[in-house]
């Protein structure tokens, strides 16, 4: 019977403490909203024209806490989500795409006649690298409303 109580008790302050999180709110006339949790990994660009990534924390006066900085609400100018898996991806690919970009100029050098290919092949690679980037979708201070909730 005391397990049980304590278990019980466990659950309940589990069960009270509430986890803040960031809700964003569309302005627009869907009014669609979109919540950051806690330990979400982000990017995020402020007013000062700061990038900081990193882990998404909140402080007990309603800052945001990413990289060791505390960021107030009214001074962030767009919010990403960034994982990590997908960053290291967009890198690998630019860099494999700008390595075979210069594979085709040694080729070139060389009066190898598959310099035009390697190009190609090199360029459409570190392009699809940025396009990547626009997979996750940015929420921007133009087009959302921010605030903290429990």
């Amino acid at each position: 019977m005391k397990h049980l109580l304590s278990l019980l008790a466990l659950f309940l302050t589990i069960g009270a403490t509430a986890q803040k999180k960031l809700e964003m709110t569309n302005i627009a006339d869907t009014g669609k909203k979109v919540v950051l949790e806690e330990n979400t990994r982000v990017k995020i660009r402020t007013s000062d024209m700061k990038k900081h990534i990193g882990e998404l924390h909140f402080t007990a006066d309603g800052k945001l806490l990413v990289d060791n900085a505390e960021i107030p609400l009214e001074t962030i100018t767009s919010i990403k989500k960034q994982s990590k898996s997908f960053g290291t991806l967009k890198t690998v690919i630019l860099i494999v795409g700008v390595a075979t970009m210069g594979a085709a100029a040694i080729v070139a050098a060389g009066g190898g006649e598959a310099a035009f290919l390697l190009f190609a092949t090199g360029s459409g690679l570190s392009v699809s690298a940025g396009v990547l980037e626009a997979v996750n979708p940015n929420y921007t201070k133009r087009k959302w409303t921010y605030q903290l909730t429990e």
